[in-house]
């Protein structure tokens, strides 16, 4: 591959990865110090997409980038074994739209669960086919990881509330070290939700 083209599809990548920390954080940590969290964690997601399917695009093709949504899930469909909900994305797409033209999500209540359904139906999966990644590891900032004592208490809190949204996410190697801490969590859940996630401990734990 073109040495350029190996520095755009690394920093598209690595893009779309900070923006999908940030998205992570606006919907789950609720900094409601800031104003607009919801609509700006939902902006954030639709670029960490775009960067991270640009760059799956790139490394497998080395094309131009594509910023039409129809074209780039036509382009990913075609180059990988990866297969997307197209009406949901259809339905972000228009949310994003909404909050391009009005500063709000006109007909979507509780938009963060709608930037954490993006992260976790589309986002998450994606990136683990494409890299091996796994979207709850993008939540800590870097100078977090110093800490461990704040650092096991973010990533705690942000695993808890996604339970307590029953959003199902892929357990990766690094929740899997406090399972201990948050398994309970999933008692208070519907049944559905509950094998979902012992499913996918038990994945992780079986590697």
């Amino acid at each position: 591959m073109d040495k350029m083209i190996v520095t755009v599809t690394r920093n598209m990548k690595e893009l779309g990865l900070g923006a999908l920390l940030f998205a992570n954080r606006l919907a789950v940590l609720q900094d409601t110090i800031i104003d607009k969290w919801e609509e700006l964690s939902f902006l954030q997601v639709c670029s960490a997409f775009e960067f991270l399917a640009n760059s799956k695009i790139l490394e497998e093709n080395q094309v131009s980038m594509i910023c039409e949504w129809n074209l780039m899930l036509q382009r990913l469909t075609r180059l990988t074994d990866i297969s997307f909900d197209i009406n949901q994305l259809l339905i972000f797409y228009k949310v994003r739209r909404e909050l391009s033209m009005f500063g709000r999500a006109v007909r979507i209540e509780s938009l963060y669960l709608q930037t954490l359904k993006f992260i976790y139906e589309i986002i998450d999966p994606f990136i683990y086919n494409c890299w091996g990644l796994y979207a709850v590891d993008y939540i800590l900032y870097e100078n977090e990881y110093e800490d461990d004592d704040k650092t096991q208490k973010i990533y705690l809190d942000f695993i808890k509330k996604l339970i307590s949204n029953e959003i199902k996410f892929l357990v990766s190697e690094k929740a899997a070290e406090y399972i201990s801490d948050w398994e309970h969590c999933l008692e208070s859940c519907s049944s559905q939700y509950k094998n979902s996630m012992r499913k996918r401990i038990n994945d992780i734990i079986n590697l």
